[in-house]
C-alpha cells in the first residue's frame, strides 16, 4: 500500500513537470514570436539563415538602446534635460534654460537650439562644483550658453575624457566666487588629463579662459574668442604639466587682468608643455620651465617670451612693433620675420632658413646668434657684453649703431656693421 501511495506520488510529480515544462516553452515560444525572433524547440534542427536573422535583429536592439535619442523642453521642465540623461539618453535635444549640474561619465551629445533660445545653467546642489564634470568619456555640445553664476569652475574634464564644444558661449561669474567663505579664482574650462575641442566657442568673465594640465589637450579653431578679467595672476590659456595646445586660424583671446605680471599675456606654457601655433591673432606668448613653441603660422602682435625653454618658428608672422625676449633658452628661425626688438639673455639663436629684421639687438651674459644661408639680416641697433655673433655660408648683416662690451664675431666678412655708437 505504502509502494502505491509512493508510486502514485512519483506520477503525479512527473506528469506536472511535464505540463509545467510544456507550458513554459509555449510561453516563451508566444514572446519570441511576438517579438519578432523564430522560435526553436527542442529536438528540431536550428536553420542557419533563421538563427543568423534573429542575431541581426538582437544586434539591432542593442544599437537602439546605446543610441537613445530624445527631446526637452527646459521651459516646462527646468530638469528635463538632467532628467533625460539619467534615464540613459545619449543624444538629447534641448531647448529652454535648463538646470545643471550634470555629472556625465557615458558618452553623450548635448545639442541646444540655438545660442538664445537654449541655455545650461548653474543651479546650487549640494556636491557641485562646476555646471558640468566628464570623466573618461567623451561630450559634445553645441548651439547653446552656458551660464555660471556660483561655481569656480564652468566645465571640468579629466581621466582621459574629451570635451567638444562648438557654437558655444560660455559665460562665468567674474574673476572671483566666495566658496566655503573664501574668495576662489574662476576658471571656465578645466581640465586633468583630459582634452577639449573648441570650434566657434566665446568664453568671457572669467579669471583662467582654459588651464589645461597633467597630460591635457587643448585645440582651439574656428571664430574662437576668450576674454578673461580680474586682478590675478590670470591668462585665456594656461597650459600647464606636460600638457599641449594647437592654435589654429580664427583663434583671438583678450587678457583683461590688471596684474602688471600677467596683462596682455593671453597664452603660457609651463612646466615640459607644448605650444603649436599654426593660426590665431595673439599679443602675448610665454613659453616657460622647459616648454617648447613650434609656430607654423598665426600672428603674434606684442611679445614671445622664452624662459628656460625653446622656439622654432617656422612659418606664421609678428607684427612690426613685436618683442622677442629670450632667457637661457634655444631659438631657431626658419622663417623670414620683422620685429621691433630682440633680446637674448644667456641664449641661443640660430637663423638658418629665415631672415631676421630689427630694429633693435640685444645681447648678453654669454648668448650665442648664428647666422646660416645666403640671407641678408638687417639688425638695427646692436647693444651687448660677453656673448658672440657668427656668420656662416655667404650670410650678411648690417647693422645702423653699436654699442658693444666683449662682443666676438666669428666669419663676418660679408658684413656692413656701423661703427657709429648707439645712444
Amino acid at each position: 500500500m505504502n509502494i502505491n501511495k509512493q508510486s502514485t506520488k512519483v506520477s503525479i510529480l512527473v506528469l506536472a513537470t511535464a505540463l509545467s515544462s510544456n507550458t513554459w516553452a509555449g510561453e516563451t515560444e508566444d514572446k519570441l514570436s511576438a517579438s519578432g525572433l523564430t522560435p526553436f524547440t527542442a529536438n528540431t534542427p536550428a536553420i542557419a539563415a533563421e538563427v543568423n536573422e534573429n542575431n541581426l535583429k538582437l544586434l539591432n536592439k542593442i544599437e537602439d538602446l546605446t543610441t537613445f535619442s530624445a527631446s526637452v523642453d527646459c521651459s516646462i521642465n527646468p530638469d528635463g534635460l538632467k532628467n533625460m540623461i539619467h534615464r540613459g539618453a545619449f543624444h538629447v535635444l534641448f531647448t529652454g534654460p535648463c538646470n545643471g549640474p550634470i555629472w556625465n561619465s557615458k558618452r553623450l551629445s548635448l545639442e541646444g537650439s540655438g545660442k538664445a533660445s537654449s541655455s545650461i545653467n548653474a543651479v546650487a546642489v549640494a556636491g557641485a562644483e562646476e555646471i558640468i564634470w566628464n570623466r573618461n568619456t567623451r561630450l559634445n555640445i553645441k548651439n547653446t550658453t552656458l551660464n555660471n553664476s556660483i561655481f569656480d569652475v564652468v566645465i571640468g574634464s579629466d581621466q582621459g575624457s574629451e570635451v567638444r564644444l562648438e557654437n558655444v558661449d560660455i559665460i562665468g561669474p567674474g574673476a572671483l566666487v566666495s566658496i566655503d567663505g573664501e574668495n576662489s579664482e574662476t576658471t571656465c574650462l578645466y581640465t586633468r588629463q583630459g582634452s577639449y575641442r573648441l570650434t566657434d566657442v566665446n568664453i568671457s568673465n572669467c579669471a583662467t579662459g582654459v588651464s589645461a594640465n597633467y597630460g591635457s589637450y587643448i585645440r582651439a579653431q574656428g571664430n574662437t574668442n576668450i576674454t578673461t578679467t580680474g586682478a590675478g595672476v590670470t591668462f585665456p590659456f594656461s597650459v600647464k604639466h606636460n600638457s599641449t595646445i594647437e592654435i589654429r586660424d580664427g583663434v583671438t583671446a583678450n587678457n583683461g587682468s590688471t596684474n602688471a605680471e600677467t596683462e596682455g599675456a593671453e597664452l603660457v606654457a609651463m612646466y615640459s608643455s607644448s605650444i603649436l601655433l599654426k593660426g590665431g591673432s595673439l599679443d602675448s606668448v610665454g613659453v616657460l620651465m622647459s616648454s617648447t613653441v613650434e609656430m607654423t603660422g598665426g600672428t603674434i602682435n606684442d611679445k614671445l617670451l622664452v624662459e628656460g625653454s625653446s622656439a622654432h618658428i617656422k612659418g606664421g608672422s609678428f607684427d612690426a612693433s613685436a618683442d622677442i625676449e629670450s632667457t637661457k633658452s634655444y631659438l631657431f628661425l626658419d622663417n623670414n620675420i620683422d620685429i621691433n626688438s630682440l633680446e637674448l639673455i644667456s641664449s641661443s639663436f640660430v637663423a638658418d632658413k629665415g631672415m631676421l629684421t630689427t630694429d633693435d639687438l640685444k645681447l648678453n651674459s654669454f648668448s650665442s646668434l648664428r647666422f646660416y644661408g645666403d640671407l641678408s639680416h638687417s639688425l638695427g641697433s646692436i647693444r651687448g657684453d660677453d656673448s658672440k655673433i657668427s656668420v656662416h655660408n655667404n650670410a650678411a648683416i648690417s647693422s645702423t649703431c653699436t654699442s658693444l662690451d666683449n662682443i666676438s664675431f666669428e666669419n663676418v666678412s660679408n658684413n656692413n656693421l656701423s661703427t657709429d655708437q648707439c645712444n
